[in-house]
C-alpha cells in the first residue's frame, strides 16, 4: 500500500514536471506574432455558412475566415 501511494505520488511528480518548460525566448530569437492571420474553418456538410457571417469577426480580430 506504502509502494503504490508512493508510485502515484512520484508518478503525478514527474507528469507535473514533464508539462513544464524552464526556456525562456532568446534575445536573437525573433517573437511570432500569436493572432493568426487566417482561421480555416472545418465544418459538417450540411453546415453551409451566409455570406458575410465572419465580417464581424474579421473586422474585430483581422482575422480572415
Amino acid at each position: 500500500m506504502k509502494i503504490t501511494r508512493s508510485l502515484a505520488i512520484l508518478a503525478m511528480v514527474i507528469g507535473a514536471t514533464a508539462c513544464t518548460t524552464s526556456a525562456s525566448p532568446s534575445e536573437d530569437a525573433p517573437m511570432q506574432d500569436a493572432t493568426p492571420n487566417v482561421v480555416t474553418l472545418l465544418a459538417y456538410d450540411s453546415f453551409t455558412p451566409v455570406e458575410g457571417i465572419f465580417d464581424a469577426f474579421t473586422k474585430a480580430t483581422g482575422a480572415t475566415v
